[in-house]
């Protein structure tokens, strides 16, 4: 079993920060939920205003992004291209953290 003081220990080589959170998000098994919630937050600078305006709710399930949307005909749009929000939203966070974007 994994001990959480052995992330504590010192490393010989030197790392950036970003790194070294990275290491503590892996060490912690909170890395998932912590690139969750930076989707969930950058919603509105990565889709646009317009669509964020629309936007009532959003949440993860299951790797699965729910989006309901208060517009029908933005609904439709966006079920049309939901590879390519999917895909959007994956290289925004540099790994795949969403499988499915569902919009209600």
């Amino acid at each position: 079993m994994y001990d959480k003081r052995d992330f504590f220990k010192r490393k010989s080589e030197i790392q950036s920060i970003g790194e070294a959170l990275g290491d503590m998000l892996d060490a912690f098994k909170i890395k998932k939920k912590f690139n969750q919630t930076h989707i969930l937050q950058a919603w509105g600078e990565l889709m646009g205003t317009a669509i964020a305006k629309q936007t009532r709710e959003i949440y993860f399930k299951d790797q699965k992004l729910f989006v309901r949307i208060d517009s029908g005909a933005l609904k439709q749009e966006l079920s049309m291209h939901k590879s390519l929000v999917t895909e959007k939203l994956n290289t925004f966070i540099g790994e795949e953290v969403v499988k499915e974007v569902i919009f209600l």
